[in-house]
């Protein structure tokens, strides 16, 4: 089974955003990397006079946060499945591990997308929804004048993550309704996991990360969700820096390092072609 044009399209999107600096240093730049490095240097210096710049500041670095979190999650769970596969791990608690690092990916999933919408609520032309990217989103849909309130040029931003509803009610279950997070695989034998609500399978992947018994692997579809949220980032770094204008910090490329994105990468790039 091939994958489908939307999902090569962020595959090859996002393999633009890493680059390599030496062998063994792999690193995350982009539009979405720098911005938060140039506001911060403006507001060190006093170049800029936004009223909400600080608060914008800090939700930039509560996402760069996030994104280090997920990359130590990707960077545990292969290194959980090597230990087990080895046999330095116990098959009960390597599933007890990995499925917990895949509940608390699904909850920096969503973290992250609560502090893009307090960004965008930072940048808007009126007061407009700022803690939740569900209730920005529900919000922008109850009413057409809503758009003009939040900036036309924000509102495809909003509506960008493609699987938003997803990640949403994947994570909301979790949380809030009791979600089992189940493996169903042997170590060394791939991610396959389901998330169950009474029993009921609440996680739905595209074509070819999910089994014909409604398994979905995680290596797939996680490397894809991850692969979106950085896809939207780019989206959103490139729209505040429109809105918010600082100086760039003239320093080079900003890069985010750090555990995981070997792994990320790997498991992106192993959908089918």
């Amino acid at each position: 089974m091939t994958s489908s044009p939307d999902v090569q399209a962020t595959i090859a999107a996002v393999s633009q955003l890493f680059r390599r600096a030496s062998p063994g240093d792999l690193y995350l730049r982009g539009r979405f990397v720098d911005y938060p490095l140039d506001l911060g240097f403006a507001l060190q210096n006093k170049n800029v006079s936004h009223p909400n710049a600080e608060r914008l500041s800090t939700n930039l670095q509560n996402v760069v946060w996030d994104l280090w979190n997920i990359g130590t999650l990707f960077d545990r769970l292969d290194s959980t499945d090597g230990q087990a596969t080895g046999g330095a791990l116990d098959e009960d608690l390597w599933r007890l591990y990995c499925g917990l690092d895949i509940e608390h990916f699904f909850i920096e999933l969503r973290s992250i997308l609560d502090y893009a919408a307090g960004c965008i609520a930072a940048v808007a032309d009126r007061a407009v929804p700022d803690d939740s990217m569900n209730k920005l989103r529900n919000w922008l849909d109850r009413n057409p004048g809503n758009a003009s309130r939040l900036g036309t040029d924000l509102v495809p931003i909003v509506r960008s993550h493609p699987r938003f509803p997803d990640v949403k009610d994947v994570r909301d279950e979790i949380v809030h309704f009791g979600g089992l997070t189940m493996l169903y695989s042997k170590p060394g034998e791939g991610l396959l996991f389901q998330v169950h609500q009474r029993w009921r399978p609440v996680v739905t992947a595209p074509g070819g990360a999910m089994t014909p018994e409604g398994l979905v692997d995680f290596r797939l579809y996680g490397s894809l969700l991850f692969a979106e949220i950085l896809v939207f980032l780019e989206g959103l770094g490139g729209g505040l820096a429109q809105r918010l204008p600082v100086k760039h910090v003239g320093l080079g490329e900003a890069q985010i390092g750090g555990p995981g994105w070997e792994v990320f990468l790997a498991w992106l790039n192993s959908w089918p072609v």
